[in-house]
């Protein structure tokens, strides 16, 4: 069953603090200020423990660690209430969490690294009550998931290295069909999460050159050179993952299921990732199998702890509906680019990729909100 309390807890989730007033605080009952308490996170080895809170805390978390930084508030039975996301590195940012009375620590959880606890604190004299909390999801859990993707992206490289081989193929014969293989394996890439950068072997970023030789006046065959080399960067990278383990790190899982479409969001949709082939509904189709792809697994996780994923679903069927209508208007032979569609179907697109954006952010906050068992 779903519960409404967690929509207060994810828009808390994603940094959102309402800091009592002057006036409010007097009407609560207290006649000063509290003063604002400094949290320094000097390492990845240990979380500030705050002093024992009257009424309202009011921190400054200081971080200078050298890693992106997130803390939340977790109570002696392990729920996780409120939580600050992704604080820079050197970086201060100010935080006035609503706590009830009660006994509680901080967890610090580090880009890449491990979740650490503070020692514990008391708040007393709150005027809050009833503060929306949930059961955090475990390292444990999130490595689970985190394995069994890497499992079924493994299984879908063969099918790359085909696309990779076909594309260089197809080179040496008109550029239609070097075009149509290209764009068949730009969307199998992209439907890959972004995590693909990080595999063993060598990078697999050069069909941006070949993208740039087939839409230009140039030949076909010089972008054999550039095809081939991605052919054999994609054997080498299928051996080094049939050779050694990768897997998204546990603390990244839940930020993968929302980066890709948020890149396609910033990158994509500015053309910034158009070297001439106007390949948005390609690139976007690709995209949403990534999500889906990353989405999956963590799905059931998620929904354990009170997130409804039926409209996030529900919103990328959407977008497929969208990819299809868009391709058959600017796809195909005659391509055109984002820039000129006109500005009724642009607004559409970035409206439901904004969408899709908001409705997966949950699901990245709610597996960097856990702990260690």
């Amino acid at each position: 069953m779903k519960i409404s309390r967690f929509a207060t807890a994810f828009a808390l989730a994603v940094g959102l603090s309402i800091p009592q007033t002057a006036a409010q605080a007097r009407l609560a009952g207290h006649s000063d200020e509290q003063p604002t308490r400094e949290l320094a996170v000097r390492d990845v080895y240990s979380c500030p423990a705050p002093e024992d809170v009257q009424g309202e805390a009011k921190w400054k978390i200081n971080n200078t660690t050298g890693l992106a930084l997130t803390v939340y508030v977790s109570d002696d039975k392990g729920n996780a209430y409120q939580v600050l996301e992704r604080v820079g590195t050197p970086a201060v940012r100010e935080w006035n969490p609503q706590l009830e009375d009660g006994n509680y620590h901080l967890t610090c959880v580090f880009h890449n690294d491990s979740a650490v606890e503070s020692d514990a604190f008391t708040v007393t004299g709150s005027t809050v009550s009833n503060a929306p909390k949930m059961v955090p999801i475990t390292d444990h859990e999130v490595a689970a998931v985190s394995i069994k993707q890497a499992e079924n992206q493994k299984e879908r490289v063969p099918e790359l290295q085909k696309r990779a081989h076909a594309l260089a193929d197809a080179t040496s014969s008109s550029r239609s069909a070097a075009k149509a293989a290209y764009l068949d394996y730009l969307e199998y890439y992209r439907s890959f999460d972004d995590s693909s950068a990080e595999w063993p072997g060598p990078d697999l970023e050069g069909y941006e050159d070949i993208e740039r030789i087939l839409w230009s006046n140039r030949p076909p065959s010089d972008a054999a050179l550039p095809a081939t080399a991605l052919a054999d960067a994609t054997d080498k990278t299928a051996h080094a993952l049939d050779t050694a383990h990768f897997a998204i790190p546990a603390p990244d899982y839940g930020l993968r299921a929302h980066e890709v479409m948020e890149e396609f969001e910033r990158f994509d949709l500015r053309g910034e990732r158009d070297f001439g082939a106007h390949a948005l509904p390609a690139a976007l189709r690709g995209v949403i199998t990534s999500t889906r792809v990353t989405l999956d697994p963590v799905r059931s996780l998620v929904e354990d702890r009170g997130l409804d994923t039926a409209p996030i679903y529900d919103q990328l069927a959407d977008l497929d509906a969208l990819v299809e209508e868009f391709d058959d208007k600017y796809g195909g032979a005659s391509s055109v680019a984002f820039a000129d569609w006109p500005q009724e179907d642009r607004l559409r697109l970035q409206a439901g990729v904004a969408k899709a954006n908001e409705l997966l952010a949950p699901v990245a906050t709610m597996t960097v909100i856990r702990r260690m068992n």
